[in-house]
């Protein structure tokens, strides 16, 4: 259902001025993946987090710069946002709240948004997900791989937004 939705909202959109002409920081981060992608990226500091910029060029170089399957994978990714939840509602409480968690961030209308959109909060909002299942599951079965998995994803979402360190000291508290 969330990845149903969110094609039929990127397909609905893709033919407006929204679609077709980027924002601010969607053309910035479009610019500098560009860049990135055609080996002619500047080394010097960053003004802006560089994850998007090289989760961006990364689709650029295997399939072309192409917003509409950019926007594609972000469904593919909010959609698996929504598995996410549902794995964390379940392992952390029960079936049925992990149903309601999973229907839930399918349904939201803001990432649905979002995730038609060429920014940064899909990649984030996911590595989170998956940063806090794979803790969760840590938590549930002591297996190393676990910590490790949501450490490294954490620290992704870190590279997107500083403020990903906060759940990051939650979680070595945990």
């Amino acid at each position: 259902m969330a990845l149903i939705l969110r094609v039929t909202y990127t397909l609905q959109v893709r033919y407006t001025p929204f679609f077709q002409t980027l924002g601010l920081d969607a053309k910035f981060y479009d610019q500098w993946a560009h860049e990135i992608a055609m080996g002619q990226s500047d080394e010097g500091a960053f003004f802006m987090s560089p994850l998007y910029s090289y989760f961006l060029a990364a689709i650029y170089q295997l399939f072309g710069r192409n917003p509409l399957l950019v926007r594609m994978i972000q469904a593919a990714l909010g959609s698996a946002s929504a598995v996410l939840a549902y794995v964390i509602g379940r392992d952390v409480f029960d079936r049925k709240t992990g149903v309601l968690a999973g229907l839930l961030t399918a349904c939201y209308g803001a990432l649905i948004f979002y995730d038609g959109s060429i920014l940064m909060t899909p990649l984030l909002v996911f590595l989170s997900l998956l940063a806090l299942a794979a803790i969760v599951r840590a938590d549930d079965t002591g297996r190393p791989i676990y910590y490790v998995a949501g450490g490294l994803a954490l620290g992704l979402a870190a590279i997107g937004r500083a403020a990903a360190l906060v759940p990051a000291a939650a979680a070595v508290l945990w």
